[in-house]
This record gives C-alpha cells, structure tokens and sequence, in this order.
C-alpha cells in the first residue's frame, strides 16, 4: 500500500485541512499519514481561532514517520507561519536526499474563504523562494494566484500567463484552478513553456469547503502510484468533481464534501 504523509491544519468540523486529506487518501486506497501544523476552531461559516503548532513538535511528528514508515508522496496545506515553513522546508531537503524523486505537492493557502490569513505575510516570501522549487505541483486558485504574483487574474489568457510564471518561480508543474472564474471553470496546468487545458463544468451551490485540500491530496496519491503528472491531475479533478456533486449540508455554511463516494467505483484504482 502507497503511503502519503499530509502536513496540514486540524480542521474540527472535519471538511478541510488534515481530515479532508485523511479521508481523500483513504477513499483512493492509500494510506495517510499526517503531521499537523495548527490546530483551527473552525465550522462550515468561518473561522474563530488558530493555535500554531510549535516548531520543534512538528519536527518530532516528522522525523518518527520518517524513521519508521516508508513515504510515496507528500501534501503540503497550512503551514502558518515562517518557523513552520523552515521545519517542513528542512524536512523535505533531508527526505529528498533519500528519495530524490519523492512526489511532493503544494496547495499555497495564504487564506481561508472567509478571508482568514493561513499564512503570516512575513513568512510569505521564505514560502516562495523555499518551498516552491520543492514542488512538484503547485496547486493555487485564482486569489492565490493574484496574491502570490501581486495582479488580478480575469480572463483564460490572464490564466495562462499567470500559470506559466508561477512555473518561472520553482514548481516543476503548476495547476491553476479556475473555480472562481465565471461561468464553467478551467484548470491550467503549466510546465516547460507549456500548457494543458482541463475543461470542467459548473456544479450548482453556494460554496463547498476543503475542495482545495481534496484535489491536492487526491492528486499526490495518484503521483504515488507514479502516475504522468498530466494524469494524475485529470484523475484527481474527476474525483473532485464527484465529491462536489456528491457533497451534503450539514451546517449552515459551505456543503462538506463527499470524500468517499467512489467506494465501489472502479475510479478508485488499484489497491497497491
């Protein structure tokens, strides 16, 4: 069985962060394993509060998996704050010495989507420069995208030029989703001066939380499988779009996502 270490925040309400990619890696048949940054009081509305993890806890999370469990691919969420960006920078530079192929996948949350910061703007610069060329995909929305470049980002060339330069910054390959864009959403996959389109479709709803946390999570298990990048992203986008469509309100916010709809599918894959 693959394993995928996720690094990410405690969501309570079990829709985003560490939970959604639990649940994400288990319904693909993977195994997760998990080191949490932050620890969130949060619901489907908003969030009320982050306690950040202390540095050298999330390095002991880290270095007992890495002593005693084998890792195929690593997702990287919340992180929060700079002395975080180092802890999990260093460790991705240790791992990777041992396995320098090792998949590594990096949703850039800067904030949440009810505008809550997920990263401190003074560790926004180290996250670039330091985490970006560890990537192998880096997966940011258009807010993301226009926050990390400092411009807005509106029409499909406005995409297409965005997801190239955010190539320019380190990730080998950049998947730019267009789930804010209106109308039906685009997702732009960017690498070596190149691009691929992925045409979706709009799902009706107001709103679904921790998409963001599934696809990247759903996508390292598919590069763990040692999947071509383009692949994995189309495979991980149908999962996506299944738990969208699948997705339940239980609260009075955004709806939680289905993560376990493909139990009996043959999406799932096989169970290596």
């Amino acid at each position: 069985m693959r394993c995928v270490l996720t690094i990410a925040g405690f969501d309570p309400c079990g829709g985003a962060g560490l939970q959604a990619d639990l649940k994400t890696i288990s319904a693909l048949g993977a195994y997760a394993l998990t080191a949490v940054t932050a620890v969130t009081a949060q619901n489907t509305r908003e969030i009320r509060g982050v306690q950040y993890i202390e540095p050298q806890m999330l390095d002991a999370q880290l270095e007992a998996l890495e002593a005693d469990l084998p890792v195929d691919a690593v997702k990287i969420g919340m992180l929060g704050n700079e002395r975080i960006v180092q802890s999990v920078m260093s460790f991705l530079k240790r791992f990777r010495e041992k396995r320098p192929g090792l998949p590594v996948v990096i949703d850039p949350l800067l904030e949440s989507s009810s505008g809550s910061a997920l990263l401190d703007r003074e560790a926004r610069e180290e996250f670039v420069a330091g985490l970006f060329p560890l990537a192998t995909v880096l997966t940011p929305n258009i807010p993301e995208a226009e926050a990390i470049l400092g411009r807005p980002v509106q029409s499909r060339s406005d995409m297409e030029k965005a997801c190239l330069e955010l190539t320019h910054l380190g990730p080998a390959w950049v998947v730019l989703k267009g789930g804010h864009h209106a109308g039906n959403p685009l997702d732009i996959l960017g690498h070596d001066g190149k691009i691929r389109v992925y045409p979706g479709e709009k799902i009706p709803g107001t709103g679904y939380h921790g998409t963001g946390c599934a696809f990247a999570s759903a996508l390292a298990v598919f590069l763990a499988r040692e999947l071509p990048v383009p692949e994995a992203v189309a495979k991980a986008k149908r999962y996506v779009e299944g738990a969208i469509k699948t997705a339940c309100r239980l609260g009075q916010g955004a709806a939680l996502l289905n993560h376990f709809y493909l139990q009996d599918s043959e999406e799932r894959g096989e169970g290596d």
